[in-house]
């Protein structure tokens, strides 16, 4: 007798083509994740329309050690070329070689590292523009994290504004919709004769899973 385990496996929604967040309100559909905050209440903050999103871990006199991660809604990147990652950020009092910007694109579950080109000095409060092409992410949903990482000597302040990711979006073919059709199609898991099987549109596979 067939058991089923689980059910339908539902699309990943996504944001698509041109995605914008200024942070001039709040910090929009970005969230935090606060790895470790050392006792303070937040390390992101929304700041303010000129600023943006703030990042700082020195309170009360004092550098804490913390870790706290900005991170993006999810994004899509079908059909797209040409894509380009843009934001401002300034960073201030500490040098930026503990921060990072970071691409996932298996919903969080794995990280890789952005080469970004333009860093601020890390001495004043001015902010420079920065361009990362994500071309070799095409066809993928992504998210974008930001880093933040202090030390008792090293705490800087860091600011992000006018984040987006923009692209040129061909229409898909017919044979780009049925197969993205298939690609959101439900899933069931099943045991016939102690063997773990993928049920996809009524048609059992053998899994490793």
């Amino acid at each position: 007798q067939d058991v089923v385990l689980n059910a339908i496996c539902e699309p990943i929604q996504a944001n698509s083509l041109p995605y914008l967040e200024s942070f001039t309100d709040n910090v929009g559909d970005f969230t935090i994740n606060d790895v470790n905050v050392d006792g303070l209440s937040y390390v992101w903050k929304w700041a303010s329309a000129n600023y943006g999103m703030k990042a700082s871990a020195y309170a009360n006199n004092t550098n804490h050690p913390t870790e706290s991660w900005l991170v993006s809604p999810a994004i899509s990147l079908k059909h797209a070329k040409d894509i380009i990652l843009s934001f401002d950020h300034a960073v201030n009092k500490g040098t930026p070689d503990i921060l990072g910007v970071k691409i996932s694109t298996d919903m969080g579950r794995s990280w890789n590292d952005l080469t970004v080109p333009n860093w601020p000095a890390g001495t004043n409060w001015n902010f420079v523009s920065t361009n990362v092409s994500l071309d070799a992410y095409s066809e993928k949903i992504i998210q974008i994290a930001f880093v933040y990482k202090s030390t008792s000597s090293n705490c800087p302040t860091w600011e992000i504004k006018n984040f987006s990711v923009t692209g040129t979006v061909e229409q898909p073919t017919e044979v780009d919709t049925v197969l993205e059709e298939l690609n959101n199609a439900s899933f069931y898991k099943i045991f016939r004769n102690g063997q773990l099987l993928i049920l996809r549109d009524g048609r059992p596979t053998p899994s490793k899973v």
